[in-house]
Order: C-alpha cells, then sequence, then structure tokens
C-alpha cells in the first residue's frame, strides 16, 4: 500500500503468517496513518 500526502510517500508491505491478507490491509492502513501523523506539517 502507498499513501501520499504532498511531497511524503509512505510505503507499507505487510505478509506471511503474522499478516494475514484478510487484515493486512486495515493494519497497512492504521500503520500508514500514524506515520502521517508522526510528520510535522509545515506552515
Amino acid at each position: 500500500m502507498r499513501v501520499r500526502d504532498g511531497n511524503l510517500i509512505v510505503q507499507v508491505a505487510l505478509g506471511g503468517a503474522e499478516h494475514p491478507a484478510a487484515a493486512c490491509e486495515t493494519e497497512a492502513k492504521e500503520i500508514a496513518r500514524a506515520a502521517l501523523a508522526a510528520v510535522p506539517r509545515r506552515t
């Protein structure tokens, strides 16, 4: 999954037994949101 916000691109790749396909999209979205929230906004 790739998320872009301005010039910031966050790529999240999950797989394997720890991240089954049924749940990985939701988990990837949560990770991407957290990564974007951690970056200070320019004003």
